[in-house]
C-alpha cells in the first residue's frame, strides 16, 4: 500500500527532475508541513510546466506511478492524486496550459475513470478522453 508518508518518496524517486522544484517547495514551507494535497499540487504544477519535455518512456513511468497511487494508495493517496493532479491537469488542459495528447493515452484505468468523471462533473469534454 501507498502510504501518505511516502506518496512523494514514491515520486520522487521516479521523478528524480522533480527535486529542485521539491527542495523549493520544502523551503517555502519552512518547518511547516505542508500536507500531502499541497505536495500533489507541486507536483502537477511541474508536470503542467514540463511534461512537454519529458520523453514519452519517462511520461508512460510517470503515469503508471500515479496508477499505482490510485490502486493501492490509502484514501489520502488517493484524494491527492484524483483532486490534486489529475483535476490540475484536466483544468490545464482547460485553460490551453497542457496539450492532452502528451498524456491522456498514458492514463491507466482508474485514471481515466475519474479524469471522464471529472469531465461529465465540470461538463467539459477534454480531447482525447
Amino acid at each position: 500500500m501507498i502510504l501518505n508518508e511516502n506518496c512523494m518518496a514514491l515520486i520522487l524517486n521516479k521523478v528524480p527532475d522533480f527535486e529542485p522544484a521539491w527542495q523549493a517547495h520544502l523551503e517555502f514551507w519552512c518547518d511547516d508541513k505542508a500536507g500531502l494535497s499541497n505536495d500533489v499540487s507541486e507536483f502537477s504544477s511541474y508536470l503542467i510546466n514540463n511534461l512537454n519535455l519529458i520523453s514519452g518512456n519517462k511520461r508512460q513511468e510517470i503515469f503508471l506511478v500515479i496508477e499505482d497511487c490510485l490502486n493501492d494508495g490509502d484514501d489520502r493517496v488517493k484524494d491527492a492524486i484524483a483532486t490534486c493532479l489529475l483535476e490540475n491537469l484536466l483544468n490545464a488542459v482547460s485553460e490551453k496550459q497542457l496539450a492532452s495528447e502528451l498524456f491522456i493515452d498514458l492514463l491507466g484505468k482508474e485514471s481515466k475513470k475519474y479524469c471522464k468523471s471529472w469531465d461529465d462533473f465540470t461538463g467539459i469534454s477534454t480531447p482525447g478522453l
